[in-house]
Parts: C-alpha cells; sequence; structure tokens
C-alpha cells in the first residue's frame, strides 16, 4: 500500500505539475486572444475613420470640381463679353469715322456744287437749298464750338468718340458689377 501511495501521490504530483503548465499556457492564450481582440477593434476603428476621411475627401474633390467648372464658366463669359466689347468699339469707331469723313465730303462736294450752279434758276431754287443745308450744318457745328470750344471737326469727332469709348466701358463696368452682385446674392442665397 505504501507503493501504492507512493505511486499515486507521483501521479498526482505529475497531473499537478501538468495542470500549472495548462494553467499557464491558457493564461498566455487568454491574454493573446484578449490583446487579438484589441488590435482588432484598433483596427475597425482606424478603418472606419479612413473611409470616413476618404468620403470627407472625396466631397471636397467633387465641390472643389465645381467650383473649378463654374469659374471656366465664368471667365468664358467674361472673355466674350470682352471680345463683344472690343468687337463693339472698334466697329463704333470705324462708324463714326466714316459718318465724319462722309459729313465733311459732304459739306466739300455741296460747296463745289454750289459754286457750279450758280447760273440757272433751278440751281439756284437748289444752292438756295444747299445753303439752308449749309447754314443749318453751320449752325449745328457753330451750336457744337459753341459748347465745346472746340474749332476742328476732326477733333471733335474724335472726341466724341473717345467719350462714346468711355460711355460704353463705363456701361459695360457698370454690367459686370450687377452680374457679380447677383452671384454673390445667388451663393449668399445657396448657403
Amino acid at each position: 500500500m505504501l507503493t501504492q501511495n507512493a505511486e499515486l501521490r507521483a501521479t498526482i504530483d505529475h497531473l499537478l505539475n501538468e495542470r500549472k503548465q495548462f494553467d499557464g499556457t491558457y493564461k498566455k492564450l487568454t491574454k493573446a486572444l484578449s490583446d487579438g481582440k484589441k488590435q482588432l477593434v484598433e483596427i475597425v476603428e482606424q478603418a472606419t475613420q479612413a473611409y470616413d476621411q476618404r468620403d470627407e475627401a472625396q466631397s471636397k474633390m467633387g465641390a472643389l470640381r465645381e467650383r473649378a467648372e463654374k469659374d471656366q464658366m465664368a471667365h468664358n463669359v467674361e472673355m466674350k463679353e470682352l471680345n463683344r466689347i472690343l468687337d463693339h468699339d472698334y466697329k463704333l469707331k470705324e462708324f463714326m469715322t466714316i459718318k465724319a469723313r462722309e459729313r465733311a465730303n459732304m459739306l466739300r462736294e455741296t460747296e463745289k456744287s454750289e459754286r457750279r450752279q450758280k447760273g440757272s434758276d433751278d440751281e439756284k431754287a437748289h444752292d438756295k437749298w444747299n445753303e439752308d443745308t449749309i447754314e443749318t450744318y453751320e449752325q449745328a457745328f457753330a451750336r457744337i464750338r459753341e459748347v465745346t470750344g472746340e474749332e476742328d471737326i476732326d477733333t471733335l469727332v474724335k472726341h466724341f468718340i473717345e467719350t462714346e469709348d468711355q460711355n460704353f466701358a463705363l456701361f459695360n463696368y457698370v454690367n459686370e458689377l450687377n452680374n457679380e452682385v447677383e452671384l454673390l446674392q445667388e451663393q449668399i442665397q445657396g448657403t
């Protein structure tokens, strides 16, 4: 019985040692599992944060793209308007120059025809009409000279064209300001 007790005691000691080793291994594995779960939770949080940041970045990129498109459209509209203004100014200047030449030529022709047609009665009536026309032009020119203080027709025409160009430029500037005000009001209403 002593031997049997000794054998049983040896078996019990051996099982206790195995139990100790098993408990140690169990604790290590439990700790490793717990650490793994913590890492998994951290990775999921990081992934969620990265996903949210990606969504935010995509929405910002979309807003920037949309703004760039609007800016490009506004730039195109402004360029068209400026080209239209330049074209209009050029045509207006050309028109005024042609009209000034035509008026000067008409006055010269009227004076020439007046000299040629002084001999006949029909010519006299025509001369009277031409004289009246010339007198009307001279009165208008005298009135313009009185108002402006300028004697030279070419200088008057040039001054008129410059003034017209300035007025048109101011008109366009006012239109641009009105467009900007409308855009700002739309942006304010949009937010």
